[in-house]
């Protein structure tokens, strides 16, 4: 019996079915609207609790605006009143002489306050002196009687306005004071305050922040664009009095195009700014901060492109959610539908699965059986490697002294030949002293492969040298060899004497080896100390090393020698050696020259040692 006999089974036929499709027609029904309430409810979660973070995080920013503002202003207010009291100033308005003081006065406040200029007025509203005196644009000699700053003053009162200047066409807070001689009213001084180090400071934020007075007019804003642009519509008494005080430039006072957009809220607002020239519409959240004191509105623009993007996305999500859900849901509606379909179908899967795991664990077996004899073969690979090693070693070290002793033998049948005995009994001599290098070297590199201990003595660093040369004697003829530093041979060094020879004699043939082929071969050995430890460098002027082979060479068995020249143990066995004594031996190219050098670090010895064996 197929699925579709067995549900219709439980009912009465063809009614039945369509009960069913109007029960599936209303499941999706419901199903899409709660998917919908679903998206709607974390959008608008997600947006609520995006607008309340951004608008804590705008009025903590806009609290140190206004307070940096109103620090600035209080400086300069209390500023234009100690100038309308200095002396100098003063003695000026009341005797007319010494003007040259009053503007050096001037010079002095707009230097140490850092404002855009300072400058005194008579009562007739003409500059009489000003920091600016020396400038082309000076402010001496304009009259600004017409300024609310001067009026204020002049009536005995503190003056403070905000606009362009006539003059300079810099933005400004003026701030003027009275300038009281003999108890009246003489002159008015006055001190401008900059806003444009506030705005570069403000730029630093992604948002907007405006500074607006309280009839709407822009006249701070991290946007130059905005400057002078109004935020609400002007009352004609209020245009006529800006263009009577000069306050702003006639030609800039339009709207802004900032409009409260149907989701704002009176907690947060949020205001569309329409397209213009300068950039598509945008949707802004507006933070303000009254400035009751002064009359200013701060503003804080947060664009809420990114707000909107999370928005939809959170929107998104929960409605993914929702569907996912209610997919479940339908699974398991129709797993329920199918329950004895799904247990013969699990109890299939359960046995094939039996099957697999049974087949794997047998595999798994045999590999495990093909690893164990592989790595019995790896076993004994490497005892096979390591006597060859060991073998390969004995066979490098002793070449060298073999090399010697042929030679020898070679100039003492010559000397028996001549008849000179006298040399024939110290080649004799030095034939012994070779065989006995030969056993010592044997013994030693037996001691390494035991990892036995040696002795170790103070080992005359250039006497050492000096006897590798001569032992290698008949090697480098046709070579220029030179030993520089420790020329007294005081330099000792902590190290078994004949196994540093023979690390001296690798690192040496291998220089050899290397300028064989130099029109003019050359190799220098170097003697040095460094803090507690003697170096010992042999540098020759031959190829160098390609870029790689400086760390290869160390390895057993690497070579950089053509053909059958080396069997590449050399720099290995040296490593070994040097290592025993506490030492290093480090392999480069010269910095200053074709060619490589081999570098070998050891500690200083006393004068006197007598040291532990390793």
């Amino acid at each position: 019996m197929n699925g579709a006999t067995e549900i219709e089974a439980f009912g009465s036929g063809p009614t039945t079915a369509a009960k069913r499709r109007g029960m599936r027609v209303g499941a999706l029904v419901l199903a899409l609207l709660a998917i919908g309430l679903s998206g709607w409810a974390s959008g608008y979660a997600y947006h609520t609790a995006a607008l309340d973070r951004t608008r804590a995080e705008t009025r903590s920013a806009l609290s140190l605006i206004a307070q940096g503002i109103a620090g600035e202003v209080a400086k300069f207010e209390t500023l234009a009143g100690v100038t309308a009291g200095d002396p100098r100033v003063k003695a000026f308005f009341r005797n007319g002489r010494d003007l040259a003081a009053v503007n050096e006065r001037l010079v002095e406040v707009k230097t140490i306050s850092k404002a855009l200029e300072a400058y005194v007025i008579g009562r007739d509203g003409t500059t009489l002196a000003a920091s600016n005196w020396s400038d082309p644009g000076t402010f001496v000699g304009k009259n600004f009687s017409f300024r609310p700053y001067f009026q204020d003053a002049l009536a005995g009162e503190t003056g403070r306005f905000f606009a362009l200047g006539t003059t300079s066409l810099e933005r400004g807070y003026f701030f003027s004071a009275p300038i009281v001689v003999d108890g009246t009213v003489a002159g008015v001084s006055v001190v401008k305050m900059g806003v444009g180090a506030l705005e570069d400071v403000w730029r630093r934020s992604d948002r907007q922040v405006l500074v607006v007075d309280d009839a709407g007019v822009v006249f701070v804003s991290t946007e130059p664009k905005w400057h002078y642009r109004t935020t609400r519509r002007l009352s004609e008494e209020r245009r006529g009095e800006i263009l009577r005080t000069r306050q702003y430039p006639a030609d800039s006072l339009s709207p802004l195009g900032l409009t409260v957009a149907a989701d704002g809220t009176a907690d947060a607002p949020i205001a569309e700014l329409a397209a213009s020239a300068d950039g598509p519409a945008r949707r802004l959240l507006v933070s303000r901060w009254e400035m009751t004191d002064l009359g200013w509105t701060v503003v804080m623009l947060s664009p809420m492109q990114q707000i909107d993007r999370a928005t939809m996305l959170a929107t998104g999500m929960g409605g993914a959610i929702a569907t996912g859900l209610l997919a479940l849901l339908w699974i398991v509606y129709e797993r329920r539908m199918r329950a004895l379909g799904a247990a013969r179908m699990l109890a299939e899967n359960k046995r094939m699965l039996e099957r697999q795991v049974a087949d794997r664990t047998r595999e798994l077996q045999a590999t495990n059986e093909e690893l164990r004899a592989m790595q019995k073969i790896v076993a004994i690979n490497s005892k096979f490697a390591a006597i060859g090693k060991l073998s390969g070693g004995l066979c490098h070290e002793i070449s060298q002294p073999l090399t010697a002793i042929d030679s020898q033998l070679f100039e003492l049948r010559q000397t028996l030949t001549d008849g000179r005995l006298t040399e024939a009994r110290d080649g004799v001599g030095r034939l012994t002293a070779l065989s006995n290098r030969i056993s010592g070297i044997v013994q030693k590199l037996k001691g390494l492969a035991r990892g036995s201990q040696i002795a170790l003595d103070r080992v005359p660093l250039r006497g050492c040298a000096e006897d590798v040369l001569e032992t290698m004697a008949a090697d480098l003829e046709t070579v220029s060899v030179t030993v520089t530093g420790d020329e007294a041979g005081s330099i000792g060094v902590s190290a078994e004497r004949i196994l540093l020879e023979q690390v001296l004699i690798n690192v040496v043939a291998n220089a050899r080896d290397a300028v064989r082929d130099i029109a003019d071969p050359a190799i220098a050995i170097g003697i040095s100390v460094r803090g507690d430890r003697a170096e010992l460098s042999v540098r020759d002027n031959g190829t160098g090393f390609l870029q790689g082979q400086e760390t290869e060479s160390f390895e057993p068995f690497v070579t950089t020698k053509s053909g059958a020249g080396g069997l590449g143990l050399g720099l290995t066995i040296a490593q070994d050696a040097v290592n025993r004594f506490a030492g290093q031996i480090t392999a480069g190219n010269n910095a200053d020259g074709p060619g490589a050098v081999v570098t070998i670090s050891l500690p200083l010895a006393p004068a006197t040692a007598s040291l532990e064996a390793v």
